[in-house]
């Protein structure tokens, strides 16, 4: 899992963003707001990280997060991103 070439991530302000450029954004239009969570989930993926060490890395982030419930919050999110064309 890698992101799709074309997106960009962002820090504006205190939010987090995906802009999708270049070919991005003929499938893509408008920005993705990611929470701090999300971002750093996304920033994992960026990393060519895999879900499960993406997961154990949020339980070190988080404090009173386990790796089940970090897993799915892993996995939830890219589904959503995959569904979304953002994540190849």
């Amino acid at each position: 899992m890698k992101p799709r070439e074309g997106i960009i991530s962002s820090s504006m302000g205190d939010e987090f963003v995906l802009v999708p450029v270049g070919d991005a954004a003929k499938d893509i239009h408008g920005i993705v707001r990611l929470n701090d969570t999300g971002s750093f989930i996304w920033k994992g993926i960026e990393q060519g990280l895999d879900e499960q060490e993406i997961a154990r890395r949020l339980t070190q982030e988080y404090q009173g997060v386990d790796l089940d419930g970090a897993l799915a919050a892993v996995r939830d999110l890219v589904r959503r991103l995959r569904d979304a064309k953002l994540v190849e």
